[in-house]
C-alpha cells in the first residue's frame, strides 16, 4: 500500500509543511521531498512549506533545501517572493516571526525583495520591528537594503512599530533606524 506524501492532515497541512515548520534536520525535508512531497504545495491560506520555515524554524539549511528543490535559477527567484492570500513573502514572516537572522540572510541570499510590500503596504522591515525580538534581524535587512522610510497605508514607518515593540525595549534598534533614515 501506498503512502500519499501530500496528504493532507485536519488542519489542510502536509507532511512537508510541518516537517518545515516544526523539524530542524533538512535531512527529514529531502526524504520527503525525494519521496514526492509537493514543495510547492498550499495550505487554506496560500502559505507553502517555505513560509511556515520561514515563520518557525531556526534552521536556514531547512530553508535553503526547500529553496533548491526543484527549483532551476529561472525558478528560485519567485519562489523566494511567492505570496500568502495576504500578500505575505516568507521573508516578512521570517522577519516578524524568527528570531534567527540568518533565516532572514538565507532568503535575502535567495533573491528575496528586501522592499516588498503587502496588502497593507508593510515591508520586511515593518513586521521586524513590529513583533520580532531580536535587534540582529532588524540589522540584517537594514544592511540588505530596507527602506526605513517607506509607510504602510496607515501613515507608518518601521521605527513607528518599533517604538511600540516592548521586546525591542534597551536595545539600539530606534536608534539603528534614526541613522539609517538619514
Amino acid at each position: 500500500m501506498a503512502v500519499d506524501v501530500n496528504a493532507r492532515d485536519a488542519d489542510g497541512l502536509t507532511a512537508l509543511m510541518r516537517a518545515a515548520r516544526d523539524n530542524s534536520d533538512p535531512k527529514e525535508l529531502e526524504a520527503l521531498i525525494q519521496g514526492g512531497a509537493d514543495v510547492k504545495a498550499r495550505d487554506d491560506k496560500g502559505w507553502t512549506a517555505l513560509m511556515m520555515a520561514a515563520s518557525a524554524n531556526p534552521n536556514p539549511e531547512v530553508l535553503t533545501t526547500l529553496i533548491n528543490a526543484g527549483a532551476g535559477p529561472e525558478v528560485l527567484r519567485s519562489n523566494v517572493n511567492e505570496r500568502t492570500e495576504d500578500g505575505l513573502t516568507p521573508l516578512m514572516v521570517a522577519a516578524g516571526n524568527n528570531p534567527n537572522s540568518a533565516v532572514l540572510a538565507t532568503l535575502l541570499n535567495a533573491g528575496a525583495g528586501v522592499n516588498e510590500r503587502d496588502e497593507t503596504d508593510r515591508t520586511a522591515l515593518m513586521f521586524a520591528a513590529w513583533n520580532n525580538p531580536n535587534s540582529e534581524v532588524i540589522t540584517t535587512l537594514l544592511q540588505s537594503g530596507a527602506n526605513p522610510e517607506l509607510k504602510d497605508k496607515l501613515g507608518k514607518r518601521a521605527i513607528d512599530y518599533a517604538q511600540e515593540n516592548e521586546k525591542l525595549k534597551n536595545t539600539d534598534v530606534l536608534q539603528q533606524l534614526n541613522d539609517a533614515s538619514r
